[in-house]
């Protein structure tokens, strides 16, 4: 294959077979029509996960490291990504609904836009927190004193749990 893949998928992995195994099937059968380039950083394992990936994915590419670190792992994996795009997928997500190409095509639809995320829940499907209001010496003293856990001071921390925010596109800036 010439052509550059739509998407690079890197999920690094330590002792953690199982789950690296279930998200690889979970995330390649939400696909979509799209390519993709997988890579999997094995960061010090000693439980056959790089072997259980090479027997039932040879198309993923299992880089095998002393554990590093979840950052450096993916840093080793970021410099050969081929893809146009790049998801860092962690090895414990269950995909509930839609496909990767939906995401690719999200992102061509905006040309202007660098990084995406998307919205996660915990299994038993509350929302799981993941984006962070721009912090202040009020809302770090509301989160020492965990003030935000007091009625009516939700807004104590810098985490952001309304839901409706999780709803819309916005920018970072």
């Amino acid at each position: 294959m010439n052509s550059r893949p739509d998407d690079s998928i890197i999920v690094v992995t330590h002792q953690g077979r199982d789950l690296v195994l279930k998200v690889l099937r979970a995330a390649r059968a939400s696909n979509g029509p799209i390519d993709v380039d997988w890579t999997v950083v094995d960061s010090g394992s000693s439980d056959g996960t790089s072997e259980a990936i090479e027997r039932q994915f040879p198309d993923v590419t299992v880089v095998r490291l002393p554990n590093v670190g979840f950052a450096a792992a993916n840093n080793v994996a970021i410099r050969s990504a081929r893809g146009r795009y790049l998801l860092l997928l962690n090895p414990d997500p269950e995909i509930v609904f839609g496909t990767l190409a939906q995401i690719v095509a999200a992102m061509d639809e905006r040309p202007q836009v660098g990084i995406s995320s998307a919205t996660t829940h915990y299994p038993d499907g509350r929302l799981q927190p993941s984006i962070r209001r721009f912090p202040s010496p009020a809302r770090q003293l509301g989160e020492a004193f965990l003030l935000h856990r007091l009625p009516a001071r939700a807004r104590a921390t810098e985490q952001e749990e309304r839901p409706e925010v999780y709803e819309t596109e916005r920018s970072a800036d």
